[in-house]
């Protein structure tokens, strides 16, 4: 794990952090998806563009109800 330029000694660079916080999401979205609400706080955001490309962004606190719905959508429309 290389460390960057200016960064005092055995504090990890942004690249670091960044990858074992994504294989470490990943690992868990993947064995224990019933866990992955543990990588989140209520202030946490979503965002992704929603069926006419326009940005939705929901609280974490709105994620349940808002991906069911999405979840629906997506199965009536690839029918």
């Amino acid at each position: 794990m290389a460390m960057q330029e200016g960064n005092p000694a055995g504090t990890p660079s942004a690249q670091v952090v960044g990858n074992a916080f994504v294989e470490q999401y990943y690992h868990i979205l993947h064995q224990s998806p019933n866990l992955v609400h543990r990588f989140y706080q209520d202030s946490s955001c979503l965002s992704r563009p929603d069926m006419y490309g326009n940005m939705t962004t929901v609280t974490t606190m709105q994620v349940s109800p808002h991906w069911e719905r999405c979840y629906i959508c997506f199965w009536a429309g690839n029918q």
